[in-house]
């Protein structure tokens, strides 16, 4: 007996209590999840002000740029010396820095970094990417300690350079040491002052914020934004072109500039932990991370991590555990790393990213089959009995005590319960929503071409294949899957449904979109085969 062929009469409404409680539950998780959304991302949709493209900001604005966000009472540094009076004595000086791996030129301006290449990778244009603050008063990390920020430069060796800064009564001495591989900066900074004094140290980090499109009805999955981790909790800002952002963290041990694909990360491992204070005019974002003592001392020691590179899970952990959590996989992070890692097995065989994404995701749809087949046994069951149901709310209408007792008694006796076909549906949710994050966020999918006209898994699919194909799909699964209730009412809410999940696919990642795809395909193919085993 086919599921299709069965005609059962309607549930006597507009939905069935199956039908209601079906899209109760999906609303539930949808709202929620934007709910969720909305609460890590407080400012995703209050940038009403926003261009439809901005270029990178050019070098002839970062000056007054940052100016403007210095004079901010928030993220104010501690007062500094006239830099023209320094540099009258001191004079501008830059080393530069050269390996197979990364280029970089320091500034004696707060041993500051003015230009930054990562010679190993390219943005979506094809131009190395690349941090370049050269002709401006603009680094991108410097240092002041108590007011002074030029500092004399030299460097010891091949991969290590120190600067001493130096002013009445103290003298500073800063050494930074290269680890190309691992994109990493090593700093150690020593203060010595003639008479106990208490130290204001502060580390400015200065980076673009470039324009960036949103998807449909959830917050853009590429976004820019201020990490910090606190002893509390784990905190994002998020940055938006045109949009004033200012933020105090407090007592931080992490925090970041947070790209979608690449982060500048600033990891304390003194003592003495730092507060951050955070500011964006819309153009540039700026984190001041201050080193204060509570007490006057002679002598202290500052001593940091500086990591400039790809967000690599495994490059991230190699550097310290809680980089990590710069990747944001949501709620479910605790299953979607582990799809990553089992992912990243795949693509070790196959060297395809989109053909690991379709093995992953039929190997998760044939581990979760049990469910699956739960889950129609259950709704077959309910369609089963929806004759007896209506004579039993006919039977009894003007006697409803006695009619919820004749349907308890009915699906009792039959074993049917129009929760358990929702219940492996929601079971699998936390799946669903860990692949879609990890999917839509992973940097093994950046400028990863699959098949023909996808040449990038990380955006959107130029020509809208992927999407319809996912929609036209899940019209063919809602047509195969059993239902309750034949309603024609209900029949054209739920065939409003395949519309809606290719409208949301149309912007999202296009390895994200394959999923989606690929996931609706094989549950047709599963629901044919439960179909036909049934029938024979």
């Amino acid at each position: 007996m086919k599921f299709e062929d069965d005609e059962q009469p309607s549930g006597g409404g507009f939905f069935d209590k199956n039908t209601l409680l079906a899209i109760a539950l999906s609303f539930t998780v949808f709202f929620g999840w934007n709910a969720y959304l909305a609460k890590k991302y407080p400012n995703a949709n209050k940038n009403e002000a926003a261009t439809a493209a901005l270029k990178k900001t050019n070098q002839t604005n970062a000056p007054d740029v940052k100016q403007n966000m210095d004079s901010t009472e928030s993220v104010s540094a501690p007062a500094a010396v006239s830099k023209e009076m320094k540099k009258e004595t001191i004079g501008p000086q830059t080393l530069t820095y050269n390996s197979d791996k990364i280029e970089i030129d320091f500034s004696n301006d707060g041993f500051g970094i003015k230009k930054l290449l990562l010679k190993d990778y390219t943005d979506r244009a094809g131009k190395t990417i690349q941090y370049d603050y050269s002709g401006t008063d603009t680094v991108l990390m410097g240092t002041d300690i108590n007011g002074a920020e030029m500092y004399n430069l030299k460097q010891i060796s091949e991969n290590e350079f120190e600067g001493t800064l130096s002013q009445e009564g103290m003298l500073a001495t800063k050494r930074v040491v290269i680890d190309p591989n691992q994109y990493l900066l090593k700093t150690d900074i020593t203060v010595h002052f003639d008479q106990h004094k208490k130290l204001e140290l502060a580390n400015t980090i200065i980076a673009p914020i470039e324009h960036i499109e949103k998807t449909f009805l959830l917050p853009a999955y590429e976004h820019q934004e201020i990490f910090a981790i606190t002893p509390e909790k784990t905190q994002r800002e998020l940055l938006t072109i045109d949009k004033a952002v200012r933020v105090d963290f407090g007592t931080s041990s992490v925090v970041a500039w947070n790209a979608p694909y690449f982060a500048l990360a600033s990891i304390n491992t003194a003592e003495m932990q730092p507060t951050i204070a955070a500011a964006s005019d819309g153009k540039m974002a700026k984190v001041n991370i201050h080193y204060n003592s509570q007490e006057a001392k002679s002598d202290y020691k500052i001593s940091y991590n500086f990591y400039f590179g790809p967000k690599k899970s495994e490059l991230l952990a190699a550097v310290d555990e809680n980089l990590k959590e710069l990747v944001d996989y949501g709620m479910f992070a605790f299953i979607g790393r582990p799809l990553l890692a089992f992912m990243k097995m795949i693509y070790s065989v196959i060297h395809n990213w989109g053909i690991a994404i379709i093995i992953l995701t039929i190997l998760v749809k044939l581990v979760l089959f049990p469910l699956h087949m739960y889950s129609i046994k259950s709704m077959k069951k309910m369609q089963n009995i929806q004759p007896r149901l209506k004579e039993i709310k006919e039977k009894y209408k003007n006697d409803p005590q006695r009619m919820n007792q004749e349907t308890i008694q009915l699906m009792r006796s039959e074993k049917a319960n129009p929760v358990s076909g929702c219940l492996p549906a929601l079971l699998q949710m936390p799946i669903f929503f860990a692949l879609y994050s990890m999917l839509g966020r992973s940097f093994e999918l950046y400028k990863q071409p699959f098949v023909f006209w996808v040449h990038d898994l990380s955006v959107k699919d130029p020509y809208f294949v992927l999407p319809v194909l996912a929609g036209l799909v899940f019209f063919i699964q809602m047509k195969v899957t059993p239902r309750t209730s034949v309603d024609p009412a209900q029949e054209k809410v739920m065939m409003f449904m395949p519309i809606m999940i290719m409208a949301f696919t149309l912007t999202v990642p296009s390895g994200l979109a394959l999923y989606m795809f690929v996931n609706a395909l094989f549950s047709v193919f599963q629901q044919l085969l439960v179909t036909r085993e049934r029938t024979t």
